[in-house]
């Protein structure tokens, strides 16, 4: 069994430390969306709506890899008290590889047939529907069972807290998409011009690199993991408490799609703004979420110890490390908007109306750093069904009733930004309230 770290040992720049090639990881995947938008954008307005509705899709298509990635790191980091650590961990990752490339092959299926029925109820124009549903159908077909593998052998570098093996696959899989966007974009090297096309086609490509990166390294270290056993009583464990993560995840993906959809009301170059300010916005919160991730296995050990001080210490440090992750980000962000926002952007014409939509977003930033860091504590205590619950019920439907109010009652993006402020407000008063209760339970 691993001694715990002592209480002094518990520091901000550990967190920092621990936590920066998650974020790298996780910023791989930001990364990649920014990179398409970015080399998009010059084709137009219509183009960038098209990945705004492909990314709302996006998140729940991938949910159940989110699930698996979250539950796999609780019930690997917990296998430390196991006595056959090595063999436990290893059949709970191959349990979860295996179910994960199951899941790729139902959701291909799914998306080619509900794709081109959802994607129109999102948008009354044709172009855009055309060069979405393509985006979305290249992606998925190429990239799902490789997206999947990645993401739940993240989990288990986490949950065995080397999350520096993240850092191996990232920087070729960022190389890989930059190359391949640059060629199938705009056809260069004799390859036609596909467009959206190729930028879909570069993500899976780009995502097979990590893959098989993240499997050799595996391999390479030792493990010895046997990929045909597939553990059935694992299977359920990880699906007890990845559902949940799961269900959040897929709510979160129908309310964006909701909400792009009624942003789409107010106009093409509305959705784009909101599509760009939304990639930088979820470039800064991964911080907030490796962060997260990181302290989770640090409060689940904490936690299945019974040491809730430590576990309070570490929720505190955690939500410094956040704060000050955002001074550094967003802060200068504020300050010099125009060079980095109009990289993201069809047209300086819409330059005044992203830097005001950006700083209400800087609000929204900081008041989420308490629920995040209250669900890393939920998720290492394994309630994930309230992290859930309060997510779906609080904070979703307040964030669609603040998208319908600011479209069809103010008519306008600012409206929309501030009814989001006040949902996120809520939602992490919501939050305060089940930690207190987390730990007044147990007399810390």
């Amino acid at each position: 069994m691993r001694a715990a770290a002592p209480v002094s040992d518990i520091r901000t720049s550990r967190i920092f430390y621990q936590a920066s090639p998650v974020i790298l990881a996780r910023w791989s995947a930001n990364m990649m969306a920014a990179i398409d938008l970015a080399m998009i954008s010059p084709l137009g307005a219509n183009a960038v709506a098209a990945l705004a509705l492909v990314g709302a899709l996006d998140v729940g298509v991938t949910a159940v890899f989110h699930g698996l990635n979250r539950s796999l790191q609780t019930f690997v980091a917990a296998a430390d008290t196991e006595v056959d650590t090595l063999q436990i961990r290893a059949r709970y990752l191959s349990t979860a590889v295996l179910w994960s490339v199951a899941a790729a092959l139902v959701l291909m299926v799914l998306v080619t047939v509900l794709a081109p029925a959802i994607i129109p109820i999102m948008t009354r124009d044709t172009s855009i529907q055309s060069m979405a549903i393509d985006y979305l159908l290249w992606r998925c077909l190429l990239g799902l069972i490789p997206s999947g593998a990645s993401t739940v052998f993240r989990g288990y570098w986490l949950g065995i807290q080397k999350s520096h093996m993240l850092m191996v696959a990232v920087p070729a899989k960022i190389a890989v998409n930059i190359l391949f966007n640059w060629i199938l974009i705009y056809g260069k090297f004799g390859c036609p011009a596909l467009g959206v096309r190729g930028a879909a086609i570069a993500t899976g490509l780009a995502v097979w690199v990590e893959a098989t990166i993240h499997f050799v390294a595996y391999r390479r270290q030792g493990h010895g993991c046997k990929w045909r056993l597939f553990g059935y009583d694992l299977w359920l464990r990880l699906n007890k408490l990845g559902l949940p993560i799961m269900s959040r995840f897929i709510m979160e993906s129908a309310c964006a799609t909701a909400a792009y959809g009624m942003i789409g009301h107010l106009g093409t170059n509305e959705l784009a703004v909101m599509h760009a300010v939304t990639v930088i916005f979820f470039f800064v919160r991964t911080i907030f979420t490796g962060i997260a991730r990181v302290s989770q296995s640090m409060l689940a050990e904490a936690v299945n110890q019974c040491d809730y001080e430590r576990a309070g210490r570490i929720l505190r440090r955690t939500r410094k490390a956040m704060m000050l992750a955002l001074l550094a980000t967003l802060g200068p962000l504020n300050l010099y908007p125009d060079f980095v926002l109009s990289v993201f952007l069809p047209g300086d014409e819409l330059l005044s109306m992203t830097i005001i939509l950006l700083r209400c977003f800087t609000v929204v930033c900081i008041i989420s750093i308490v629920p995040i860091s209250n669900s890393a504590l939920m998720l290492a205590s394994k309630r994930g069904v309230a992290d859930a619950l309060v997510t779906g019920v609080v904070s979703l439907t307040l964030f669609l009733a603040a998208v319908y109010a600011g479209v069809f009652v103010f008519r306008s993006v600012y409206g929309l930004a501030i009814g989001l402020i006040l949902c996120e407000m809520i939602h992490a008063a919501v939050h305060v309230c089940l930690a207190r209760k987390f730990f007044t339970r147990r007399g810390a």
